[in-house]
């Protein structure tokens, strides 16, 4: 089984550099109800795959984007993948920079505080809940979800033994794939057991090209 996790599009919002909590809440949503960017391409049809999607507006129209308006109408909608929800960690009616929103609000959430509407360990259980279904339904399936609730999951991914290919170690970019499976071939070989669809050393080169030689990669 795969698991393919798209990042949404998302739209061209002129964020501030710094808000006071109340205008931070509606600059988040304005980002929400704003159309993505109309310059947003996604390359290659899921074919065999079951897809789901977020209830989110950017949500949907990513799955507009890539399939369709009439295909994309088939795509199954769970909230278990709308985005991890960020409010303001203060009430303190001050500007604040954007970075420290992000960071505080974070922290918040992984450590259970009451200013966030869903905790870490409520994300947690919604994840393993949506993985729960993956796995009793055993198809091959693509998740259109949001930056926090894909790197959730891909943290869950992990320890349920799937291995994840990423073409990126920073942040992640609108409408970024991300490959779970348990299936990935890797080295074996070396220090770090390199991925062989993007070996990372020479001894790991040399076994992708002996298994591309053999036609199994």
């Amino acid at each position: 089984m795969k698991i393919v996790l798209l990042n949404a599009a998302a739209p061209d919002y002129a964020w501030n550099k710094s808000y006071t909590p109340e205008d931070f809440l509606k600059a988040v949503r304005e980002w929400e109800q704003m159309p993505v960017s109309p310059a947003s391409v996604i390359s290659g049809k899921p074919d065999g795959y079951h897809i789901y999607r977020a209830s989110s507006f950017h949500a949907a129209q990513t799955a507009e984007l890539w399939l369709g308006p009439e295909a994309a109408g088939s795509c199954e909608t769970t909230d278990l993948l709308n985005e991890i929800p960020l409010f303001p960690y203060t009430e303190e009616q001050r500007d604040i920079p954007l970075w420290q929103y992000k960071l505080q609000g974070h922290r918040q959430w992984k450590n259970g505080d009451a200013r966030q509407p869903e905790s870490y360990r409520e994300s947690v259980t919604r994840g393993q809940e949506l993985c729960d279904l993956l796995e009793e339904r055993g198809e091959d399936a693509v998740l259109i979800s949001h930056e926090r609730r894909i790197l959730l999951l891909v943290e869950l991914l992990r320890k349920r033994n799937y291995q994840i290919r990423r073409g990126s170690v920073f942040r992640l970019s609108p409408l970024e794939r991300i490959l779970a499976a348990r299936d990935i071939p890797t080295c074996g070989n070396c220090a770090h057991n390199c991925q062989l669809a993007h070996p990372g050393c020479e001894i790991g080169k040399d076994k992708a090209r002996l298994l591309k030689v053999k036609g199994r990669l």
